[in-house]
């Protein structure tokens, strides 16, 4: 699994197989966790490979974030929000097309995301 960052724009990318991607939705269901992720790839079109991901249970809706440090992808989040965030992506892991990307960005009303949540597109990798 790998988290890609334009350091221009701030976008963020979440790749990994159907295993990881289902992987990351168990861990991220405990009420803390911290992962190590592959910075062995190029990161092109992106600038940079982030060194771990980490999730946190806490109250309200969902945050994606880059680290202080920014070597690292933070998601934290009360756990009605964290399952329908882990919901959506358990659904791309798990669909039929193996080129299947999600991108979670906060609109207006959004049910689980935070306004102060950073835009994250998802990607299953062919592995």
């Amino acid at each position: 699994m790998q988290v890609l960052l334009a350091e221009t724009s701030g976008e963020l990318e979440l790749s990994g197989t159907r295993h990881e991607l289902l992987a990351l939705c168990a861990a991220t269901r405990s009420v803390s966790w911290v992962g190590e992720l592959d910075t062995a790839v190029d990161p092109s079109p992106y600038t940079k490979a982030l060194h771990r991901i980490s999730s946190n249970r806490t109250e309200g809706k969902v945050v994606i974030s880059l680290s202080a440090d920014v070597d690292g992808l933070d998601i934290q989040g009360g756990a009605e929000a964290l399952e329908v965030l882990m919901l959506n992506i358990e659904a791309l892991a798990t669909a039929d097309d193996p080129d299947s990307h999600a991108h979670i960005e906060y609109h207006d009303d959004h049910v689980y995301l935070s306004e102060q949540s950073s835009p994250l597109v998802v990607a299953l990798l062919n592995a």
